[in-house]
């Protein structure tokens, strides 16, 4: 089913595993790891910061890895044809 015609559904779950949500969680644990050994207590301002700071790590995460499935694309079309790019559920145009 072409990516146009996909339920929101299924288009939303075919992102997801392009952005590999589940790893996101790691990148926030590493921020929360960082600011732990950095900082002895929330100060004023560290809440705002500390939520960018999660929020940053995990769209440059969810940045990379889409970016390399556009940029491996023809390789995963040959060994891995279920990813999202080359199984046709999320375009590669929509990825860059």
């Amino acid at each position: 089913m072409p990516e146009d015609r996909a339920l929101p559904a299924s288009r939303a779950m075919a992102w997801a595993e392009l952005v590999r949500v589940p790893n996101l969680f790691t990148s926030a644990a590493d921020v929360v790891m960082g600011f732990l050994f950095t900082h002895q207590a929330f100060g004023a301002g560290d809440r705002e910061a500390f939520a960018l700071l999660i929020a940053a790590s995990c769209s440059l995460y969810a940045a990379g890895v889409v970016l390399n499935d556009y940029f491996d694309r023809a390789l995963d079309a040959e060994e891995r044809p279920d990813r999202p790019i080359p199984s046709g559920r999320v375009s590669p145009g929509a990825a860059q």
